[in-house]
């Protein structure tokens, strides 16, 4: 995979975490849908530290 598409992989993860916590306003359970953003905005943000490294080369 290169590192454009993981990028574009993590900002995804980073936006889908932003629009489930925004839904868990509206829906139920509250509690479930916000560790779930929160999950994937952990992940969309660690996949973005990473991803800016120096010499990084994502995985195939």
């Amino acid at each position: 995979m290169e590192k454009t598409y993981f990028r574009k992989l993590c900002v995804l993860f980073l936006l889908i975490g932003i629009i489930l916590s925004y839904a868990s306003l509206f829906f139920e359970p509250r509690t479930l849908i916000l560790i779930i953003s929160f999950l994937f905005g952990l992940l969309g943000i660690l996949g973005l530290l990473d991803s800016t490294r120096p010499g990084y080369n994502p995985p195939l």
